[in-house]
């Protein structure tokens, strides 16, 4: 009797053991997932071999810019700067400007070299943003969701960001039109997901769907911008742009997007 049940206590407690120990990796598992859902919030896995590739397209175009700021691709490089941003830390001042004429460090954001340079067209930009990119008629608009022929080896998407404003409203013109745009967003920290623009919402932001599967995903909010920037010649310009923000990119930080296919 004491054999047979001091048997069955040591079966228990393996048996237990192994409930526990199952618990725990339903438990890992789960936090492992939660994890993964809140640190890569991208309705699909971006393609990180694009990181490379967007380096290696970079330094093939050395004597290229990109961005028209100025400076070639091959000095953006050595001073670290965005080859696809005309002022990477956003200060007001464009990377020539903070390079060449400050001499400053152009991925260190001064706020207040702008203010100093030049405080009644800082004080002029502070007023409320007249420009709208938003549809005038407050409506949304959908396109049929067909894939346009594009060329995904193309790797001239590399070469550019589409965030001007005339950039958004040759896409909200191709929207009216009942064409969708092909359209390539990067993280220099994730990757590329290339994803379809098929319609926009009534505040302007741009409705995403699924490049493979064509199912809608989501939405990229747009807010459009305008500052004082110091250009090359030491002229302040106002320029615009608009911020985006959605299906895990943000250009606040420092992510791009492309619309690859506009005819």
């Amino acid at each position: 009797m004491e054999k047979w049940l001091q048997k069955n206590i040591k079966w228990s407690r393996l048996t237990l053991w192994v409930i526990v120990s199952c618990a725990e990796v339903f438990v890992i598992c789960i936090h492992a997932v939660t994890a993964f859902t809140e640190k890569n919030p991208f309705y699909t896995q971006p393609d990180t071999a694009a990181i490379k590739g967007m380096r290696e397209y970079v330094r093939d175009h050395p004597d290229d810019d990109f961005d028209n700021d100025g400076v070639l691709n091959d000095l953006e490089l050595a001073y670290g700067t965005n080859s696809r941003c005309i002022d990477t830390d956003g200060d007001g001042i464009s990377d020539y400007a903070e390079i060449f004429i400050a001499e400053t460090d152009p991925c260190d954001a001064d706020k207040g070299l702008l203010q100093r340079k030049n405080d009644d067209i800082l004080r002029a930009a502070a007023l409320p943003n007249k420009k709208t990119i938003g549809k005038q008629d407050g409506a949304e608009k959908k396109a049929p969701i067909i894939l346009p022929e594009w060329n995904r080896y193309d790797l001239s998407r590399y070469g550019s960001n589409d965030n001007r404003l005339e950039d958004i409203i040759l896409v909200y013109d191709q929207i009216d039109n009942g064409k969708t745009v092909v359209t390539s967003l990067f993280s220099k920290e994730y990757g590329e997901v290339v994803s379809l623009v098929y319609g926009y919402t009534k505040e302007g932001g741009l409705l995403i769907a699924d490049i493979n599967t064509l199912i809608p995903v989501g939405v990229i909010r747009i807010q459009n911008r305008s500052a004082p920037m110091m250009m090359s010649d030491e002229s302040i310009v106002d320029f615009t742009w608009f911020d985006f923000y959605g299906c895990g990119f943000n250009s606040l930080c420092s992510d791009t997007i492309h619309f690859i296919k506009y005819e």
